[in-house]
């Protein structure tokens, strides 16, 4: 259901050609989230155990960014760090999101990363923003947290280690 309330919501905010949701245009207007906003984080397992993500993000500088690098960590159902299984044996990894993503635009990176059976919660720990006039903005965990905003202005969950 939440996923389905979630995918209403960001085919409502798309459909709107970027037009972003009131409490999110008040909150960047009041510099209270970083030029980002990160809408949805979506994970799919395929039946090989093969470990999909794909973020859900808009601009919201006045800048063209050039790439986004997202630093992703999975985990089991328990809270635990896992690894692929599957000749890579890695856990976190960093994937770039090309652009150029134009202020206001979206962009849907999507990547097949994992392959583990266990696999269940991916956190965002990390985003660099690359942009086209060479300047970059690195956010932390902290500052992404805080730019993981549902289409109703909500918190979307970030933390994975909760699970335990």
């Amino acid at each position: 259901m939440k996923i389905i309330l979630v995918s209403l919501v960001l085919i409502i905010v798309i459909s709107g050609c970027g037009s972003m949701p009131p409490s999110i245009k008040t909150k960047v207007e009041r510099g209270e989230i970083d030029p980002l906003w990160i809408a949805n984080v979506v994970t799919d397992v395929d039946s090989a155990g093969g470990a999909s993500v794909r973020i859900h993000y808009m601009n919201l500088a006045q800048t063209t960014i050039r790439k986004a690098t997202f630093k992703l960590t999975p985990y089991n159902s328990v809270g635990e760090t896992i690894r692929s299984e599957i000749h890579t044996n890695r856990g976190s990894v960093e994937r770039i999101s090309a652009g150029p993503v134009p202020p206001k635009k979206w962009q849907f990176p999507e990547w097949l990363i994992w392959y583990n059976s266990s696999f269940s919660c991916v956190e965002v720990e990390s985003v660099k923003i690359d942009y086209m006039n060479g300047s970059i903005l690195r956010l932390n965990k902290k500052q992404v947290d805080r730019v993981m905003i549902n289409g109703f202005g909500g918190a979307i969950s970030n933390e994975c280690r909760s699970l335990k």
